[in-house]
């Protein structure tokens, strides 16, 4: 007896072991269909290479194909930051009194999690959303002003941002960019693969494709690529909505489960229309889900199974 109870104390303990679970089903699924829809991307290459090099080629195909892909998620992630601080105003002590409070939840709540406090800012768009990019060392935390003239308290704000601080400590965005370049990579090389393919056959019969007709042939290369694809973004997309449960649950940890289904409610009757801006909806705490094959597709669970989850994680059930 005391030897299991001994045990006991040296295992760590998973929070919310069954949705980390789903997150690893779904993980195993994304790897299934990339083998299926990537294999071709490093079987070109490796032929090449291991007949170049012999054993080591696959080596040197794994080491360029990884390249690329961190390449492409690197550049992408470089982008989209710079996208989404352009208009976005850093949140000091100085210059934003009116956010000390604020301030002061994320060092307790950064110090709590042993991360590096995150960067704040305010985005003027008027739209009820955040977003958290970036790294556990070097985060940004981004409110949108629509979202402060949404929510109704002060612990509303501090359980949103306490969710997006979850995502940064729990990686999320970083493997979400890394997924979202390998899918991209995928995508990108199918649609190589078919334009080419198309173009070869259109000179076999001799046929000269002028500049419109080739932007036009490689368009719908890309759609197809999308289409054939599909499956790697159904898998990605679930690995996100499990990780939103999981966000939303430890920030009902850190500020409580009131603060956090209220912010909830409120985002959800609240704007969420970009506009023009360009918001990557993966890494927001609000995305569309609208109809069950939208739902299929999105991001984000439904905000109502979203508040069942806190109210059950932090009631009667486990997770």
């Amino acid at each position: 007896m005391t030897t299991n109870d001994g045990l006991s104390e040296t295992l760590p303990s998973v929070k919310y072991p069954v949705r980390r679970a789903r997150i690893l089903l779904s993980g195993l699924g994304f790897l299934f269909v990339l083998y299926f829809f990537g294999s071709l991307l490093f079987l070109l290459p490796a032929f090449f290479l291991v007949s170049a090099y012999g054993s080591l080629g696959w080596l040197l195909t794994l080491l360029l194909v990884s390249a690329v892909i961190l390449f492409v998620a690197y550049r992408g992630y470089r982008r989209m930051l710079a996208q989404i601080l352009a208009d976005a105003e850093r949140v000091t002590p100085e210059d934003s009194p009116e956010f000390a409070d604020l301030l002061d939840f994320v060092e307790e709540e950064s110090e709590r999690r042993g991360m590096e406090p995150p960067a704040l800012y305010v985005h003027p768009a008027p739209i009820a959303n955040a977003l958290a990019v970036g790294r556990r060392t070097k985060g940004h935390v981004v409110v949108y002003d629509g979202l402060l003239t949404t929510l109704q308290n002060p612990a509303e704000l501090n359980a949103v941002v306490a969710h997006e601080l979850a995502h940064l400590d729990n990686r999320d965005s970083t493997a979400m960019t890394l997924l979202s370049a390998i899918k991209l990579t995928v995508v990108r090389f199918w649609t190589w693969f078919g334009f080419a393919l198309r173009s070869w056959m259109y000179e076999r019969r001799g046929v000269v494709l002028t500049p419109t007709e080739e932007q036009a042939l490689w368009a719908k290369a890309h759609r197809r690529s999308n289409l054939v694809c599909s499956p790697i973004g159904l898998a990605e997309n679930s690995i996100s909505r499990h990780r939103e449960y999981i966000a939303d649950a430890e920030a009902a940890e850190a500020t409580s489960p009131g603060a956090m289904v209220g912010a909830l409610e409120s985002i959800a009757d609240g704007d969420h229309d970009p506009g023009d801006l360009d918001v990557p909806q993966s890494l927001c705490i609000h995305g569309e889900s609208d109809g069950v094959l939208a739902r299929l597709r999105s991001d984000h669970p439904p905000i109502e199974k979203r508040i069942r989850y806190v109210e059950k994680t932090h009631g009667d059930g486990d997770g």
